[in-house]
Formats: C-alpha cells, structure tokens, sequence
C-alpha cells in the first residue's frame, strides 16, 4: 500500500531492492528510501543490460552441396549419387507445418540447477545453460516494456541432412533405440552449442522421416524405402527439442524424386503413382514442376506436416530445376511434353518464365496455406548465394539460379512468399564470391525492401573440405551481427550437424563463446504477445517457482550488477520451478510467435 503514487520505476526499483537482499528490517528500509526518492525530488532509473561487443563474423555455406561453390565453377552437383547428395544435403538437398491447436498445459517440471544432472528430475528436463557471473548477456533489442528486461533474439541454427546418412541416422538400418540415441545426443550437444533451432530434413526424395499416408518411409532410416522403423523420427524429434527449447524445421526438398535412380522404389513412391511425370536426369529422378499433379501432391505432403506435427517451421532448400553437370550449361531437363500442354492450354509465357512460374507459384500456394493453418509456423527457403552473375557489383559465377535451376529468391522476398531466406553463403571474405559483399546485398533495401529477415548458411564444414581456419568462421559469425537491417540481429544457420558435433578445429566451443546466454529466435510479427504473464514468481531457498498457462516458454532473466538484465535460461513452457542462485530474477512468458509478455521480478 506505501507504494501507491509511485512512479512505476520507483516501485519496480522498490521490489529489486527487497527481493535482493531478502532480510525483512535491514531491507525494508532499503526498499522504503528507494521508493520515497522521487518525492524528493529524485528519479530513479533502472539501468538496461548494455549492448554485448560485436559479434564475430562467419561464413556462409553452400548446404549440403559444395555446389554452391559453384559461383566460380557454375555449382554443379557430383556425377555420382552419394558425392552429390553429400555436397549439399542441408539445404541444396531434398529436404528440407499444429493446427491453430493451442499450447498444451502440461504438468509441472523441475529444471535441475546449472551442473545438476537432469536424470534427478523424473519429468526428464534437461539442465539449464551455466552463465558465468558477470558475463554480457546478448544484445539487448530496441527497449520495449519492462525496464531493460529484453534481449536480443537470434536464430542459431543448424542443418542436419538424412540423404545419405550425412548427419542422421548415422547409418541405415540402425535398431529404433540405438537411432533415437544418437538423435538425443545430437539435440544435447545442439544445446550445449547454444543453438536454439534444427532444421531437420524430413523429405529427402519424395520420401518420409515421419509416418506418412502419402509417401513412403525413407530407405535412409532402415535401408529399405517404405520400410517401417517402428517409431516416428519427426514426432520423436520434436519430443525432445521441446524439452531443451530447440525450434524445430523440417526440411523438404520439393522435386527430387531420388538422388540415385538405380535404388529400388516403394509401390507408393510418387515416382511409380505419378510415373507420367517422373523425369531422368541421371543419377536422379526428378518430378516435374510443371506438371499441375506434381504440384498438389506436393503441396498436400507439406500441407500433411503442418496440420498433424507441432513444428516450428517449413523448409526448402535449393533445389528446384536440376543444377547443370557442367559449369555454366544449363541442363536439358525433358519438360517438353509437359511445357507443350501448358501453351495448347492458352498459356503465353516462354519457357523460362514458365519454369521460374512454376517453382514461385508452388511457393506462394504454400506460403498462404501455411499461414491460414497455423500463422506461428515460419516457411523459409535456403537458395543458392548468389542472385544473378554480377549482383552485387564484382560478384563472380558460372551459375545463374536464375536462368539454370529457375529460382528467383529476390521475388519471393519482394513479394512476400516467404518469412526468411537462407542464402547459402558457402565463401570467404573478401573474394570473388564475399561472404560480406553478399550479406549486404541480401540484407540490403534494393534487393529486400520488404525487410525479410536474412538468416545466411555458414559452411563451417569448409573448415575440413577445404581447409579454412577456424579465424574464418568466426569473423563471418561477427559479419552476421555487424551487418544488420534496421539495427536488428538476425541470426543464420551451419551447415552441417556433423562439424558442429564433432568440434572441428574447436568450432563447438568457439560457438558457444560467440553466443554467449541463451536467446530466443526473433518474433513473427510486431504486436504484443499474446501469452499471459507468469504469476506468483518468488524465488525461495535456491528454488525459483512461478505459476502460467498457455506459454510455449519462459525466459529466466537475471540482473547483473555490472551487466544488467542477462538470460540466465529459457525453459519449456511447462515449467514451473527451476534451481537459481541468489539473485535478482524476472521472467517473461513467451508465445508460440515468440513475443515475451511483460516481465514480472521475483518476490
């Protein structure tokens, strides 16, 4: 009751004071002088956390095919199956959408305390990050309510490709335990990295790494296509991200039908359904774009995602006509037939325009469809890193997506078909292909005046397949957070799992460095959130307990004396008590579109 009158800062500073030192006569009167100082004339502030130093900057790759080196060379996939799959499985690779169902208030959790095993908590809640005292927590965004109590979002992801067994399941044929082991191992090192989304390929030649009626299962899970593994790796996927607050994308590559056409098929394959409009482009098959039933089976298997998984996001990568075998010749890819019924039809548009009209329509249906099931789940491509030969100025490439494989990335943007895009910056700085040349032109007005967020592939596994310096890496990490739009960090995504897990020249370590506290992805969309603010937050004996509903997740901050307002965790949105030390505590719940409520301070 003392506090009525009170300037919403005095109060707010009032309760810091009284929930820091916690000892009823000493801080009563600590907290009473904070309060009555702007009746004397005095305004207290409270300090928001600095801005942290600049990040490093790094590269960006060419996923899953080193065809995106292809600007010097005309990006080429490999003469055989497995070469080419491995260049580029994570977005150049087949493969990359609940309901308006609402979040789920499941039971309680626990979080185990910073170093405490979570096998301790029967809910199977994994530990929160260990933030060091004293530590910058992440840029923090444009100021917004709550005093300095935000952080800069960012989205760390990374790609992990199933063609070819790249990145997972290690092999094919792995028993369903010994498969979801190794999956468990994979998020819990993610984790560790502090990346907070996978993009998951699901679809890597019109197969399935979930349980499909559409498509049969792939042949990279048990070595036999349409096999069944005896467990649902999606659901199983998305299972346990949630527990460890991962973003889950599953990744589609939306024509290719086979990355070796000498593998048998299942008797459901859409190459043997819609056999008229299979096409070979040896060592593949492909489904013809153009073919109106090529593209509403596909736009129902995405379609079939979205409306039965609980997942973050929806996928493409860079494969949409067939990249050239040979640098700088396009491919003679056998839609005659298909292009012949188009123009009996009454259609005017040359062969070209029909072809990039083909891929931009499919991804315009889906976009719309994406957004009228479930507006939360984001839809992002990841093309190929360079626009056009020459764009920007002193920008090098045998390959134009443009007039080869028919993309044209730079529409969608302008249009609006998609929620990001993932150029696969797969270069150096500095060279005929600059990794820092390019990210301006992506994130720059003329190409994007929409301001689409820019989220660039790295290819940190250059670091092995061509010898590039962990030094190399780690500056384009700062290029992604030195050249913003609008004063806003983004984020981007590795290529691939397998260099990030295995800490390559110490990438792993050198990641969670650079990343510094936990973060969330940035928002969709700029209104409030919708998810109500956590209630009854008080901190007592190491124990800091809350309760909410609705929440996709809770952001832990925790003030600084010398850095202010740092994420100390982001836990599920059923947790309700987590292990802290003494200290100062808010938290803010977050919504499915990642907006933070108002921050509520512990008593």
């Amino acid at each position: 009751m003392w506090m009525i009158g009170l300037t919403s800062s005095s109060r707010l500073l009032a309760l810091e004071t009284m929930s820091c030192f916690r000892f009823p006569r000493r801080i009563a009167a600590l907290a009473l002088a904070a309060a009555l100082l702007p009746l004397l004339g005095f305004a207290p502030t409270l300090r928001a956390a600095p801005d942290a130093t600049p990040a490093k900057k790094s590269p960006a790759k060419a996923k899953e095919k080193p065809k995106k080196d292809d600007a010097k060379s005309s990006s080429s996939p490999s003469s055989s199956s497995a070469a080419a799959a491995k260049k580029k499985p994570a977005p150049g690779d087949p493969a990359t959408a609940p309901s308006s169902a609402k979040v789920e208030d499941l039971p309680p959790a626990t979080i185990a305390a910073p170093g405490v095993p979570a096998a301790s908590d029967p809910t199977g809640r994994i530990a929160p990050y260990p933030t060091a005292p004293g530590t910058p927590g992440t840029p923090v965004e444009p100021p917004v309510a709550g005093a300095g109590i935000v952080h800069r979002r960012e989205l760390r992801g990374v790609w992990v490709a199933s063609v070819s067994n790249i990145n997972w399941p290690p092999r094919a044929g792995m028993g369903a335990g010994e498969a979801k082991a190794a999956l468990v191992r994979l998020l819990d090192t993610i984790r560790e990295r502090r990346l907070n989304a996978i993009f998951f390929q699901v679809r890597p030649e019109c197969d399935a790494l979930y349980r499909s009626r559409l498509e049969p299962w792939s042949r990279f899970l048990t070595g036999t296509q349409g096999q069944d593994p005896g467990y649902d790796p999606l659901q199983f996927l998305i299972d346990e991200a949630r527990k460890r607050n991962i973003e889950v994308h599953a990744w589609f590559n939306p024509y290719r039908a086979a990355s070796n056409a000498g593998k048998p098929l299942a008797a459901n394959h859409p190459a043997r359904t819609l056999s008229q409009y299979v096409r070979s482009v040896p060592p593949y098959l492909w489904m013809d774009p153009g073919a109106p039933a090529v593209q509403d089976h596909t736009f129902n298997v995405i379609m079939d995602v979205v409306r039965r998984y609980d997942v973050d996001g929806i996928h493409f990568d860079d494969y949409f006509y067939p990249y050239p075998k040979i640098p700088g010749v396009p491919i003679d890819f056998p839609d005659g037939e298909t292009y012949r019924a188009y123009r009996s039809g009454g259609g005017t548009l040359d062969l070209g325009d029909w072809r990039r009209n083909n891929v931009s329509t499919l991804m315009a249906r889906i976009s719309r469809a994406i957004k009228a099931e479930k507006p939360w789940v984001r839809f992002g491509i990841s093309p190929f890193g360079i626009s056009r030969p020459g764009i920007p100025a002193g920008t090098e490439a045998k390959l134009n997506q443009y007039t080869m494989i028919y993309a044209d990335p730079v529409k969608w943007m302008r249009e609006g078909y998609v929620d990001y895009l993932a150029p696969q910056l797969y270069w150096r700085d500095g060279g005929p292909q600059s990794f820092s040349l390019l990210l301006r032109y992506w994130r720059g007005a003329e190409a994007n005046p929409r301001g689409v967020p820019i989220y660039p592939g790295l290819a940190v596994d250059r670091m092995t397949e061509q010898g590039w310096p962990l030094s190399e890496i780690k500056a384009q990490l700062d290029l992604t957070r030195s050249i913003t739009m609008r004063g806003a960090n983004e984020g981007h995504i590795l290529w691939n799992a397998k260099t990030v897990v295995g800490n390559t020249k110490d990438v792993g370590n050198a990641l969670s460095n650079f990343y510094g506290p936990p973060a969330l992805s940035p928002r969709i969309g700029g209104t409030a959130g919708s998810a109500k603010a956590p209630e009854g937050v008080a901190w007592r004996d190491g124990k800091l307990t809350w309760t909410g509903t609705g929440a996709r997740a809770y952001v832990i901050y925790r003030r600084d004396p010398a850095a202010g307002w740092i994420v100390y965790d982001i836990v599920p949105g059923n947790t309700r008590q987590v292990q802290a030390p003494n200290a100062v505590y808010a938290i803010t719940a977050a919504d499915r579109n990642n907006r933070e409520s108002a921050p509520v301070i512990a008593r």
